[in-house]
């Protein structure tokens, strides 16, 4: 659907895309949640997580006694002498458990479930799902005879996977907020996989006074928002329950939406933006441009009135809006206030006298694209940002739409390794004052770097100790557990494998510059970097099953501590001479050192696509001949039937957000799927080997031959 606004810049089309259901997932206070889970009794004390002298976050204990993110530690010990503070310098805890929650919410739209696969992480802790194909799919399976009595269907194969809910309610609160009481918890919570607080008959009436399109495309788009929110629910619960961690979910349209919808209501609960999203048009073929503020207010006022966007956005400060960030906001405020905002650091409080909500901008006279290009890309704007030319030259629209609700950029494709993986730290003046110095710092980074490489490009497959050749081609490594399953006792191995080696190792240091003519500083100056192809023998030597001993917190480990010094010492100490062969490196001033990898090549050919990763053909059929006994049809000792050991199929989510590895036989055709759900396989009629369905014909040609 598309609005047009009317300013003096012209006839401007904000087309916003309504036919997606977006769910945004922000974990509650995640950094702190990772320590909590470590050690529970944290939870009851007002906790801090300190990084450089600043708190990054706090849990709501903290918070309620006063402390908030971005506070200086000392001022923290002020407002709460007996906070606990623990360190976050280390982000490899907070890597981890974001990369094991991100594969959890993955497990519900991935692509072998037809679900689109689009998931969006952004930072450590927050999510974007794309869950329009979900909502299309259960909104086709509707009874509108009995919507009280609905199922939502989890999985295209398996009918008995999914949740009961009540189709006629939004579940969770919602915005604007419903006339109809809802059940909350003590905690202030709402509760979880349950219906309550708004009837799909509740749609705002028609009045006089307003545009209001109460027709099939907002009830349609009603319906799929509850669907939605029963959804997000259903997944807040499922994370709560296996992951320990509580989540806050923004459910509308788009991201940005999404995103600032889910604000409202914090913690553990969730808020659905309803319709009507657009106004009707009515007199669009009697109205004319307005250049007059009165013209635009009086406008403006009926599209607040007619539209749940507008209303929801106008009271935002401007630098809320996601895709606003710092610099544009500071430019903002000057022009509508007038003045430079007194409060012009990024981690200063903003004075209640600079605020600048969204409807302030929306409603400043000849408001619109051109204008908003003007303050933007100025060069002598009259905040202290110095040029706007790194910014586009379409900025001017791009922000335009953003205050007016208007983000139809697309929840990116689930990746199942990174495009690139990189680790920097900071140093202050004359912090690396030599050589020695330098290294010791490129040891750190590297540790770190390789530590990553192992967490987000492996994966671990387990398998029968009997079944595995030992080789561990194409860089496999092998740790032995215990493990004991429900059919037989055993030793398995846990087998990490590598789904893609970095083709490009770089390195990039960045100088201290001198302040911009405003007092600024420019980040981005300073900067340079050295490329290299990634030495082979770092894969080589993590082989070994050593490196996945290491806890990650600083445990000692010959493998790991073998392959980074090796790492530094023949690849990126060289590259940094070559970006710095001066003898004394102390005159340079150095305050940023990143080191990188890139361009993954997936191992062995797989992930010929993008965001997958291929199968491993060897480990398809050892993985099926090992399931594939249970469904084999053996001799009762000739009583006349048959023996099957079928074991019974979980109908809830598994602990990874999916279903388990569930079998269907065909006995006609004897016919079966591998275990992606991907490849067909015959069993051969004279040696009962499982071949591929494409292969098989090759397979008699060869018993034929060997006669």
């Amino acid at each position: 659907m598309a609005d047009r606004l009317h300013r003096n810049g012209g006839d401007v089309p904000l087309r916003r895309d309504d036919s997606r259901v977006i769910l945004h997932f922000d974990y509650d206070c995640f950094y702190a949640s990772v320590f909590e889970a470590e050690n529970p009794a944290l939870k009851s004390l007002p906790l801090a997580v300190q990084q450089k002298q600043i708190v990054v976050t706090c849990n709501y204990e903290a918070r309620r006694r006063g402390l908030r993110k971005l506070q200086l530690i000392k001022e923290a010990k002020k407002v709460c002498p007996d906070v606990v503070i623990v360190p976050g310098e280390d982000l490899t805890k907070f890597r981890d458990a974001s990369k094991e929650i991100y594969m959890f919410l993955k497990g519900f739209v991935g692509v072998g479930k037809g679900w689109g696969g689009r998931v969006e992480r952004l930072g450590f802790d927050e999510v974007f799902l794309d869950v329009t194909s979900l909502i299309d799919y259960n909104v086709e399976l509707l009874n509108y005879n009995d919507l009280g009595s609905s199922f939502f269907h989890l999985d295209k194969t398996d009918p008995t996977l999914g949740f009961a809910y009540d189709a006629r309610t939004v579940s969770g609160p919602t915005y604007p907020r419903s006339q109809t009481p809802h059940h909350q918890d003590t905690d202030g919570s709402a509760p979880c996989a349950t219906s309550y607080s708004t009837t799909a008959g509740a749609f705002p009436s028609k009045t006089n006074n307003t545009h209001i399109s109460i027709n099939a495309q907002n009830k349609t788009l009603y319906q799929r928002l509850i669907l939605g929110s029963h959804l997000a629910s259903y997944i807040r619960h499922k994370l709560e329950q296996h992951k320990s961690f509580t989540a806050t979910v923004g459910i509308s349209t788009s991201k940005l939406l999404a995103k600032l919808a889910g604000n409202f209501h914090k913690p553990r609960n969730q808020t659905t933006l309803l319709p009507p999203y657009s106004v009707a048009n009515n007199d669009s073929n009697n109205s004319k441009t307005n250049t007059a503020a009165t013209d635009d207010a009086s406008e403006s006022g009926q599209e607040a009135q007619g539209s749940n966007i507008t209303r929801f956005l106008d009271d935002h400060d401007i630098s809320a809006v996601p895709g606003i960030g710092f610099k544009i906001a500071e430019k903002l405020r000057a022009h509508v206030l007038g003045r430079k905002p007194l409060g012009s650091g990024i981690y200063d409080l903003l004075p209640s006298d600079d605020r600048v909500t969204v409807r302030d901008v929306r409603l400043y006279p000849n408001m619109g694209p051109p204008l908003l290009d003007e303050i933007l890309l100025s060069c002598n704007s009259s905040s202290s940002g110095g040029s706007g030319s790194s910014l586009p030259r379409d900025i001017g629209p791009k922000i335009w739409g953003l205050i007016n609700g208007v983000d139809r950029s697309p929840v990116a494709e689930a990746r199942d390794v990174p495009t690139q993986i990189s680790i920097e730290d900071s140093y202050g003046h004359g912090q690396l004052a030599g050589l020695d110095v330098v290294r010791k710092e490129l040891l750190a980074l590297a540790r770190s770097l390789v530590r990553r490489m192992l967490v987000d490009l492996t994966e671990e497959d387990e398998e029968e100790d009997g079944d595995c050749d030992g080789g561990g081609g194409g860089g496999d490594v092998h740790v032995d557990i215990q493990s004991t399953d429900l059919h037989r006792k055993g030793k398995k191995k846990v087998k990490k494998r590598w789904l893609a080696h970095p083709r490009t190792l770089r390195l990039s240091t960045q100088t201290r510059s001198p302040p911009l003519p405003g007092g600024s500083v420019d980040f981005s100056a300073g900067r340079v970097s050295k490329s290299c192809p990634m030495p082979s023998f770092i894969f080589s030597l993590l082989k070994l099953n050593g490196h996945t001993q290491d806890d990650g917190n600083g445990t000692d480990n010959v493998t790991l501590d073998t392959a980074t010094e090796r790492l530094v010492n023949e690849t990126l100490f060289p590259l940094f001479r070559r970006l710095h062969p001066e003898k004394d490196v102390r005159g340079l001033n150095i305050r940023v050192v990143n080191v990188a990898v890139t361009n993954m090549g997936m191992v062995g050919g797989l992930g010929a696509e993008r965001g997958s990763v291929g199968r491993d053909i060897g480990k398809m059929f050892r993985s099926q001949e090992r399931v594939l006994k249970e469904w084999r049809v053996e001799d009762d000792g000739g009583k006349g039937g048959w023996v099957a050991d079928v074991g019974v199929g979980a109908s809830a989510i598994d602990d990874e957000g999916g279903s388990g590895d569930e079998w269907d036989s065909d006995e006609d055709e004897e016919v079966m799927l591998d275990v992606s759900g991907d490849v067909l396989v015959d069993e051969c009629a004279i040696c009962g080997a499982l071949i591929p369905h494409f292969a098989i014909k090759a397979h008699e040609v060869y018993h034929t031959t060997s006669d």
